[in-house]
């Protein structure tokens, strides 16, 4: 049950705050005076798509804010904003909620109907849900909705699969000539790395090499130059000669001796010894990462993406063997599940039999009370789609005779307006979601006379199960509120506003005067 409503910049609205009543409530204005305005808020509130040019012009904003109360007896608040570039902000007792969650409550919120609905009696659709909601097993029409998605989920995988075979056997010689150059050049993950290191290893073992055989040329020489260790050796012994002369180069001879076996240790550290790396390890690494090159280059990807390609190629070419199975499998499923949606079909088609024949007894009922002959006759056709396993679902039509001796035929063909406005209330009436504000957009259109006398007082008497909110233009409703809100359009200097109260005593009795046609 909804208690307020507050509405603010939308549309023609600058600010309305509407209090409803617990059974009914009714919504009057002359033609053009913005009542659509207000029933439309409600539909913004619940999650319509509205853009941001229902933002009253000169505001940042449009605000929709709802108060109601739960089947529990708990209070909740829902309120919606609306920027003027479209953008939504939807919050539900003070926390964000997304607009999929808030069109989720809608249906315990409000059942909207309006005289355009009456069009939704001709759609198999709408009777078959009403008949369903009165099911004795609530859970087959879900059991049968999920079958068939689990259907379409295996003739997708199948569809998929066979997309994907077809797919492989056109290119089946091109990927095997993929994987044989893959295969024969065997590269491995890390090997390039590896690769790499040791090419590194090996230049600085070669470069070490040189720079000791450059070293070692320096000490000792070559066959056309001393070395440098010649010189100092030689240096050594003329001053062992000159140290008999004259002892005071006794210091001298000392650092050239010690300077000189510095050079030979430094020698022998330098002779040539065997290498850990020979002239065959070089080429063969260079030769690998040459041909590693060569396989990158081709396929212009990296020897990780080489090995992921090469892997995805094997897999798509075992699916040449392992599909079929995968195939034969997916088609068993389907079989069995197909087989289970045929039995709950038939159990579900069995069941709307039933229901459909205690329908059209309380429909029959609750159309007499509204005003229609005694003699009425009404029923239920159940039809199937198709030769399918989905179309032998059988949906419901409704065929009826609302006079004596008239044969009886579909709504759409010999039902008036107002006889389908009828029809329409006496279906929503047994909707199963009481608790819901139920909206009645000038659901009246078409009737009149004493028959206009009988729906105010099936009204009357919803009214006391459940809160209804009635958008009329006959005052013999209007009269029978609890809640009466007028609708008027005031215009200005260069502007157009809606407004919206409540009307009581005089105000209201003025208001009916008004929609009898007995005051301006």
């Amino acid at each position: 049950m909804i208690c307020s409503l507050r509405i603010t910049d939308f549309a023609l609205i600058r600010n309305v705050s509407l209090d409803f009543s617990q059974g009914l409530n009714v919504l009057t204005g002359e033609t053009g005076s913005g009542k659509s305005f207000i029933i439309g808020s409600l539909d913004f509130l619940l999650g319509d798509k509205t853009s941001g040019s229902m933002v009253r012009p000169g505001a940042e904003k449009a605000i929709a804010e709802a108060l109601f109360i739960d089947d529990a007896g708990e209070r909740h608040c829902l309120r919606r904003e609306l920027s003027s570039n479209g953008r939504s902000l939807f919050r539900y007792d003070g926390k964000s909620i997304t607009a999929a969650a808030v069109r989720n409550l809608r249906a315990a919120l409000m059942l909207h109907a309006s005289q355009h609905e009456v069009s939704r009696l001709l759609q198999r659709s709408f009777l078959a849900d009403l008949i369903d909601e009165r099911l004795p097993d609530s859970s087959i029409p879900n059991t049968k909705k999920n079958l068939q998605h689990q259907i379409e989920d295996i003739d997708y995988a199948i569809a998929n699969l066979n997309d994907r075979i077809g797919r492989i056997k056109d290119q089946q010689d091109y990927l095997k000539s993929v994987l044989k150059e893959i295969e024969e050049v065997a590269p491995k993950l890390q090997e390039e790395l590896e690769l790499e290191e040791a090419r590194k290893a090996i230049r600085d073992e070669e470069s070490k090499l040189r720079r000791n055989a450059e070293l070692r040329r320096i000490l000792s020489g070559d066959e056309n130059t001393p070395g440098l260790l010649h010189r100092v050796r030689e240096l050594d012994r003329v001053l062992e000669r000159c140290l008999a002369q004259d002892s005071d180069l006794q210091e001298y001879v000392t650092e050239t001796s010690a300077y000189r076996a510095l050079l030979e240790d430094l020698e022998e550290k330098l002779l040539p010894s065997a290498s850990s790396i020979s002239h065959l390890d070089r080429e063969s690494v260079e030769s690998r990462l040459f041909r590693l090159s060569q396989l990158k280059r081709k396929f212009h990807k990296t020897i990780p993406e080489i090995l992921e390609m090469k892997e995805r190629i094997e897999r798509d070419l075992s699916l040449l063997d392992s599909g079929r199975l995968d195939l034969k499998h997916l088609k068993k499923q389907r079989e069995e599940k197909v087989a289970e949606l045929n039995d709950v079909i038939v159990c579900l088609n069995g069941q709307r039999h039933e229901q459909a024949v205690l329908l059209c007894e309380e429909v029959k009922n609750i159309l007499i009370r509204l005003g229609f002959s005694d003699h009425l006759e009404i029923s239920c056709v159940m039809q199937q789609k198709g030769s399918g396993i989905a179309d032998r679902e059988e949906t419901p039509v409704f065929l009826w005779a609302p006079n004596p001796g008239q044969k009886p035929g579909e709504l759409s063909q010999i039902a008036s307006g107002g006889e389908l406005s009828r029809f329409l209330l006496a279906l929503l009436s047994l909707k199963a979601e009481n608790s819901a504000l139920l909206v009645l957009d000038e659901i009246d259109a078409g009737i009149g006379g004493m028959t206009l006398n009988n729906v105010a007082n099936y009204l009357e008497e919803m009214a006391q199960r459940r809160q209804i909110l009635i958008v009329t233009h006959w005052e013999r409703l209007a009269a029978r509120a609890k809640a009466h809100f007028c609708v008027e359009k005031i215009i200005g200097e260069g502007s157009t506003e809606t407004h919206c109260r409540r009307v009581d005593g005089s105000a209201r009795e003025n208001e009916l005067a008004r929609m009898a046609g007995r005051i301006q």
